[in-house]
C-alpha cells in the first residue's frame, strides 16, 4: 500500500486521534480541542482548583513539572507574586519574584534563578532529597526536604486556607503552558494549555477532559503549528 498526502482518522472512545503523515513524526490532535498553545495566562479573576487535598509530601516520592513564562505580574508590597500552589509557609510554589527574577518555594526554602521566556522547570523528590532544574540545568541538588503536607494545590491562585481559596489570596497574570503533577509515579494532573474556538482551557489527559477556570477566562497565547 502507498500512502500519500491524505490523513488516517481513527476513533478511540471520545477522543479523534488523526494521524497526518506529512513527515517522520505523527501528529495527533484531540476532538476535543482546535489547537495547543503556547500559553494560557491569568488575570486578576482566572484560577484552577486542581482537586489535590492533603498530600503528605515528606512521606513520598513526587514531581512537578510545569513550562511557564512570567506574564504581566501585579504587586503586592513591592514584589511581584506568582503562585502556583501556595498554603500559608507550606509552599509548593513556582513563579518569579521582584526584579524579575524568578524563584522556586518548597516549604518554606527558597531558590532564585534568572530566565527569560517560556521555560521548563522540573521539582522532583526522591526519598526525602529535592532536586530541581531549570531548562536542564540543576538548581537544586540533593538537597534534604523539610516536612511539609499539602492541603490544596491551586494553579493562579498563590493561597489557601485549609482547602478552600483564601478570599485574600493573590490571583496571578502567570503563563503556563504545561503543568504536570505526580506522586510515586503516579499522575494526579496532566496539563496542557489549548483553545476550543477562542476560548482557553486545560487539556488534562489523565482525565481526558478540558479543565475551564473556576472564573474568568484566560488569555491566549499563539498556537502551536
Amino acid at each position: 500500500m502507498i500512502l500519500g498526502s491524505s490523513d488516517i482518522k481513527l476513533a478511540l472512545g471520545n477522543e479523534e486521534v488523526q494521524k497526518a503523515f506529512l513527515g517522520t513524526t505523527p501528529v495527533y490532535k484531540s476532538s476535543l480541542f482546535d489547537a495547543e498553545v503556547q500559553y494560557l495566562q491569568g488575570t486578576t479573576a482566572t484560577w484552577i482548583d486542581t482537586g489535590i487535598r492533603d498530600l503528605l509530601l515528606d512521606s513520598e516520592n513526587w514531581n512537578l513539572y510545569i513550562i511557564t513564562d512570567i506574564g504581566k505580574g501585579i504587586t503586592v508590597a513591592s514584589s511581584s507574586i506568582k503562585g502556583h500552589g501556595y498554603y500559608d509557609s507550606k509552599a509548593l510554589f513556582c513563579g518569579f519574584s521582584y526584579q524579575q527574577a524568578r524563584h522556586i518555594k518548597i516549604n518554606t526554602t527558597n531558590k532564585r534563578y534568572s530566565t527569560s521566556g517560556l521555560v521548563e522547570v522540573n521539582i522532583t523528590c526522591i526519598n526525602g532529597k529535592l532536586n530541581a532544574t531549570v531548562n536542564g540545568s540543576s538548581i537544586w541538588a540533593n538537597q534534604t526536604m523539610a516536612s511539609f503536607t499539602l492541603p490544596a494545590f491551586f494553579l493562579f491562585a498563590a493561597a489557601n486556607d485549609s482547602g478552600t481559596k483564601n478570599p485574600n489570596s493573590v490571583l496571578t497574570t502567570l503563563r503556563l503552558q504545561k503543568c504536570r503533577f505526580s506522586v510515586k509515579g503516579t499522575n494526579y494532573f496532566d496539563y496542557t494549555a489549548v483553545r476550543a474556538g477562542n476560548v482557553g482551557y486545560f487539556y488534562d489527559d489523565v482525565s481526558q477532559q478540558l479543565i475551564a477556570p473556576q472564573a474568568g477566562a484566560f488569555t491566549l497565547g499563539p498556537d502551536i503549528t
